[in-house]
């Protein structure tokens, strides 16, 4: 009994790796992407002077099964003038070189009506970029777009649309005393 629960497990296992989203090509081992799996303290700056000041902080969380989620300081709608809620989506792994694990991410919320912005509309994040497994920083470019909320979130990448750099640093549980 006890060998058969070992082997459906060590199957089940495998049949989620071979399944998973980050089961991409890539050029050094796949064990190379769970790397970037974690949550990170980032930095955000918006717009067009993406070297300017940060604009807010979030905790964004990559899963080994594929999953993104992200919490902004930003979601009242400061900087933006935009409330919105929590982010949800989506991450790939797309490949891994010389320490740095490439992947992609899109992630998507809502808008709330408030006294700047009367419409309800559906956010999107695409994301782009590296996380480096020496120095643990994640480093992401991302285009900010929006569709009303009948409209379709999931179409082609969009073109034009509001750029963020996003910086972060991997939160790490601090050794035991």
């Amino acid at each position: 009994m006890r060998h058969t629960t070992t082997l459906t497990k060590a199957c089940t296992l495998a049949a989620l790796l071979a399944l998973s989203p980050l089961s991409a090509q890539a050029e050094e081992p796949l064990s190379a992407c769970f790397a970037a799996v974690g949550t990170f303290i980032t930095e955000n700056t918006v717009g067009a002077e993406q070297a300017g000041p940060v604009h807010s902080r979030s905790l964004l969380s990559f899963t080994n099964g594929g999953h993104a989620f992200r919490n902004d300081s930003d979601q009242d709608g400061g900087q933006m003038h935009l409330s919105f809620g929590d982010s949800r989506g989506v991450w790939r792994c797309d490949g891994a070189e010389g320490g740095k694990v490439k992947l992609s991410a899109v992630m998507l919320n809502f808008t709330y009506p408030g006294k700047d912005h009367g419409r309800r509309l559906i956010g999107r994040l695409d994301y782009n970029g590296t996380y480096d497994t020496a120095d643990q920083t994640l480093r992401l470019s991302a285009l900010l777009t929006f569709v009303p909320i009948d409209g379709d979130p999931l179409g082609p990448r969009p073109k034009e649309g509001i750029p963020v750099a996003i910086v972060g640093k991997k939160i790490e549980v601090p050794p035991s005393d």
